[in-house]
């Protein structure tokens, strides 16, 4: 639908920087007992990106509990973040060096006490955590090269995760073998983080080498994210598997919330140069459509709306024409999965002098800017 159709009706479209809970993000790295400028630090926020990941390294304390100034430093690194309303993918780490093994503790006893401790602290900051990847361990907190990568000790720390968070905040395991041993409760607020995607036929050993059984993962993957959670992680490794159409096509089976902006720079840049990468952009979660506007037989204003995403919005929320000091807001919609499309009625009077159309979730306000054409 072209620009001339809103004109008709007097509207106009909300800009924003970005769109909540999905898109591109920046990695933040941090090391606790390490002191940072956060006056400093600020200026390496992007102003398009409102998710960033925020991996927090306490290999320092492999062998004793966190102590007092470490919870600080958590609470300090959340508030930073919240101060300048950004979205956190939260990942706390033993090693950033690739080396897991020998950089976690010795006993899962004190892994899961970690993840209490570290539960405690980041409760007061749920409404502003995206998820929270993986269960500490593994070379770069990736849940591989560990003592603890087996399914069973998958299985207890995740669950000592739940418990942490009191199943308050969204969690997510790097593959569909680690979800499938997870315990029901944990299960329904773990989706994946994948930091392969399209490196290779199984993103490197993310999913199955057997063919029949990966496409059983790839539908595993699918019911698992109806129940709200993400998926997301990093493009690498330049190959054909994330070549232009393969690579949009893959995104949208997986249905992609989120990617890394800075990783891997041969993929992105193969994007940006064959022309997909604002495709990309836009197509991160869920992107909301205007199809069509139309004048019903009985008068009123009839907005047909498509969420062409890769992912669902899953929030309910209501279609906004604001107008000076008036906003006229729709019925509430509860929800739009990738693909669908659903009609939204004003009354006449709504659109009399104009006004600027956005999407308002219902479970913060947040604004959500609406597109008008087709990616």
């Amino acid at each position: 639908m072209n620009n001339k159709k809103l004109e008709k009706y007097g509207l106009s479209l909300l800009c924003t920087e970005y769109n909540p809970s999905r898109g591109w993000y920046n990695i933040f790295p941090f090391r606790l007992k390490k002191d940072y400028d956060f006056e400093e630090l600020k200026w390496s926020l992007k102003k398009n990106e409102g998710i960033v990941l925020a991996r927090i390294c306490i290999g320092d304390f492999k062998d004793r509990e966190l102590d007092e100034k470490a919870i600080g430093q958590i609470n300090d690194i959340l508030e930073f973040f919240k101060k300048y309303d950004r979205e956190v993918i939260l990942r706390f780490v033993y090693d950033e060096d690739g080396k897991g093994l020998e950089n976690e503790p010795d006993s899962i006893n004190l892994v899961k006490r970690h993840i209490s401790q570290i539960g405690e602290a980041v409760l007061a900051f749920k409404s502003n955590i995206l998820t929270m990847q993986g269960a500490l361990i593994g070379s770069w907190g990736e849940m591989h090269t560990s003592r603890y990568a087996d399914i069973m000790s998958i299985r207890i720390l995740m669950a000592a995760m739940y418990e942490a968070v009191k199943g308050a905040i969204p969690l997510a395991v790097r593959t569909p073998a680690q979800h499938a041993a997870l315990d029901d409760n944990t299960a329904k607020i773990t989706g994946f983080f994948n930091d392969a995607l399209m490196a290779s036929q199984t993103d490197f050993g993310t999913f199955s080498s057997d063919s029949d059984k990966r496409d059983e993962e790839y539908r595993y993957v699918d019911e698992c994210l109806k129940n709200g959670v993400l998926c997301g992680g990093e493009a690498v490794n330049d190959n054909v598997y994330n070549d232009g159409a393969n690579a949009q096509e893959y995104l949208r089976k997986l249905h992609v919330t989120y990617l890394n902006s800075q990783y891997d720079d041969k993929v992105l840049n193969k994007w940006k140069d064959c022309g997909i990468y604002e495709k990309i952009s836009r197509s991160l979660g869920y992107c909301i459509n205007i199809e069509s506007i139309k004048t019903t037989f009985t008068g009123k204003i009839n907005f047909t709306i498509k969420n062409i995403g890769y992912a669902s919005l899953k929030q309910n929320f209501c279609l906004v024409i604001s107008c000076g000091d008036k906003d006229f807001t729709s019925d509430v919609i509860r929800g739009l999965e990738p693909g669908q499309s659903v009609n939204v009625r004003f009354d006449k009077k709504a659109v009399t002098n104009g006004g600027t159309l956005f999407i308002k979730r219902l479970n913060d306000n947040k604004r959500i800017q609406i597109f008008n054409e087709p990616i």
